[in-house]
């Protein structure tokens, strides 16, 4: 039997050319268009009314997305305003600085492969290589999507070039794709800092060694990888890739706190310790700071994309408490034991403080740090056998007599050998010797021999924070 004789061809014909007929009638006459008309004039049923005519008509349109139902006829779909991501074509582009020179590359590309790669600089004292690159990028531009890690900014540096050396903006100022923003949205858990951590969030190879034309290109393949994510999740209309990446934000409710939102401007805005509890008083998060007040404001701003990590925690959330201390090594010290003996739920990364070095070789130390007391001193006895121990000294020495006492109590009590220390006191020696590690050429301490003597011991003290007050820092004494 022949092709033309196929009996399915033959259907499949007919249906065409029913939906081809109906789609020419409506495009000569506009506007809507009744199902009776329809039936008699474009498929030759001048028979047909009504209800019939009606369940004729829609039978043909169901096969022509072109065609709809419209107020009080059928008529002519509008254009989609929005393209299909799939089918866009994208302009990847990536910048540098060096020497006084803002280096550019650009990439076309789309999901059928790349164009073309260009790159070049904006000299200061080269108008004509200035106005070279930026007419490329101009041209590849055109009918493309921008497309950076930052785009905002990106786009804000190249178009004050352009400005200056074009009089015209080469890049839109609205649309666009942020591969910061599209990575946040689709691993919301995750930071993003580079290209790389996109890669990795992808699961992509990458190599770390890269220059600006490699860097373009990687960020073209991490592209295409981000908008197959969108597509997976129902996200395939350019225009709704570009809302996605900017949703509306999301705003606490304080009424399930035991504070206000004004409360939080009360915070201390110095370094320290924030301690989350929830409505029984169960510590459930214990974070660190270089700047408390701002730190705990973070989690209660108005996002688009908060964490889940940061859901959970204001869903259960009741009170914040803060402490604050005189350095970052404190800060240290006061988190990892709080995380030890507290145990909260969502401080899942007790490993964090794990990382490698060690002060080796000094067995008993003391380290002199600041205070949150400006006229005071604080003062870290170190020795590997026992708790670390803590006393403030004021910087006049005005309570010299109480340090003295203690200071010499400490000197002269030994832990011995099979003492076993708390978790978290092993966890403070921990985070302290590292610190030392990478620190002790900055460090105020004092080193500590088995043979050293009380009284000596004393006088060095005195000494260390006479030169401490005086700003004097990087010494170290050996007794």
């Amino acid at each position: 039997m022949g092709g033309g004789d196929d009996p399915v061809s033959a259907v499949f014909i007919c249906e065409r050319l029913v939906t081809d007929r109906l789609y020419a009638f409506l495009v000569e006459n506009g506007g809507e268009v009744g199902a009776e008309e329809i039936a008699a004039e474009a498929l030759g049923l001048r028979g047909a009314r009504g209800a019939i005519a009606d369940r004729i008509v829609a039978t043909a349109a169901s096969e022509d997305p072109r065609v709809v139902r419209g107020t009080t006829g059928w008529t002519i779909a509008a254009p989609s305003s929005s393209q299909k991501a799939r089918n866009a074509r994208y302009l990847m582009i990536a910048e540098g600085g060096r020497d006084g020179t803002q280096w550019i590359a650009v990439r076309g590309l789309g999901f059928d492969g790349a164009e073309k790669t260009v790159d070049g600089a904006f000299e200061i004292d080269d108008r004509a290589k200035a106005i070279h690159t930026l007419e490329g990028i101009e041209d590849l531009a055109a009918n493309s999507v921008a497309v950076a890690f930052r785009l905002p900014g990106v786009r804000e540096r190249i178009n004050r070039q352009s400005r200056t050396w074009l009089g015209r903006a080469v890049l839109p100022e609205d649309g666009g794709l942020c591969l910061f923003r599209l990575a946040r949205r689709r691993f919301p858990d995750r930071s993003f800092a580079s290209l790389d951590s996109i890669a990795e969030a992808l699961g992509m190879a990458c190599v770390t060694e890269r220059g600006l034309r490699e860097e373009v290109e990687l960020g073209g393949e991490l592209l295409l990888g981000l908008l197959e994510r969108c597509e997976i999740e129902g996200l395939t209309d350019l225009e709704d890739i570009e809302a996605d990446q900017y949703p509306l934000k999301e705003a606490v409710r304080f009424a399930s706190y035991a504070f206000e939102e004004a409360d939080l401007a009360t915070l201390p805005a110095g370094q320290g310790v924030y301690i989350m509890r929830d409505r029984e008083g169960e510590v459930i998060y214990v974070g660190k700071s270089k700047h408390l007040r701002d730190r705990v404001r973070t989690y209660f701003a108005d996002q688009t994309d908060r964490p889940e990590k940061t859901r959970k925690i204001l869903e259960r959330i009741w009170s914040v408490d803060v402490e604050e201390v005189g350095s970052e090594v404190e800060a240290l010290i006061l988190e990892a034991r709080l995380i030890q003996a507290c145990r909260p739920s969502f401080n899942t990364q007790v490993d964090v403080h794990e990382r490698p070095g060690s002060y080796e070789g000094v067995r008993r130390y003391l380290l002199l740090l600041p205070s949150s007391d400006p006229d005071s001193v604080e003062l870290f006895w170190v020795d590997d056998r026992s708790p670390i121990e803590q006393i403030r000294v004021r910087l006049d020495r005005t309570d010299w007599a109480a340090a003295d006492t203690s200071i010499g109590r400490l000197f002269e009590s030994e832990s011995p050998r099979t003492a076993r220390l708390a978790d978290e006191d092993r966890a403070a020696h921990r985070i302290l010797g590292t610190w030392m590690a990478h620190n002790h050429e900055m460090a105020q301490v004092i080193h500590v021999d088995d043979s050293a003597g009380r009284e000596d011991l004393c006088r060095v003290v005195e000494d260390a924070i006479v030169d401490f007050g005086a700003g004097e820092v990087g010494k170290t004494w050996r007794i």
